[in-house]
């Protein structure tokens, strides 16, 4: 893993949503040193400093949806889905999207699409959508502050 990649640590009821090489990660079960993390490939498993073990594995569209910082009310998955199915969007595909909020629905179409141009007109959605934007590791999607 790079620094600053998104990793999902599962465990068997519980579930971190961490970046590589991040600093330490403080949990009921220990300490995970993060930066572990960028000696490691999906899959492996981090131990604690008390000796509890979690899989990091890269995270998936639903799991940012699970995990991320909201602002308002995103899009749901089944709804991104019939986006995705009715307008047949694929990896050749630009989308223009309108009102970011959190970020959700561009991160999304981000996973599937060459390229995502992104709009919010409030500053503080703004700031919240490019955090869990950066957060995902996408550099295809793009958040400028405007009224589309």
């Amino acid at each position: 893993m790079k620094p600053g990649d998104p990793v999902l640590l599962k465990g068997s009821g519980k579930n971190y949503f961490v970046t590589a090489g991040n600093g330490d990660l403080h949990t009921e079960v220990g300490v995970f040193k993060l930066d572990r993390l960028l000696e490691m490939e999906y899959g492996d498993s981090i131990a604690s400093h008390l000796g509890f073990e979690l899989k990091p594995r890269r995270p998936r569209a639903p799991d940012f949806f699970n995990q991320l910082k909201r602002t308002g009310a995103p899009v749901n998955p089944k709804d991104i889905g019939m986006i995705i199915s009715h307008t047949g969007l694929n990896k050749q595909d630009t989308v223009l999207d309108a009102g970011t909020g959190s970020g959700i629905l561009a991160i999304y179409l981000g996973l599937v699409v060459k390229r995502v141009l992104s709009y919010e007109a409030r500053q503080d959605f703004l700031d919240v959508a490019r955090s869990n934007i950066a957060l995902a590791g996408l550099d295809n999607v793009e958040v400028r502050y405007g009224d589309v």
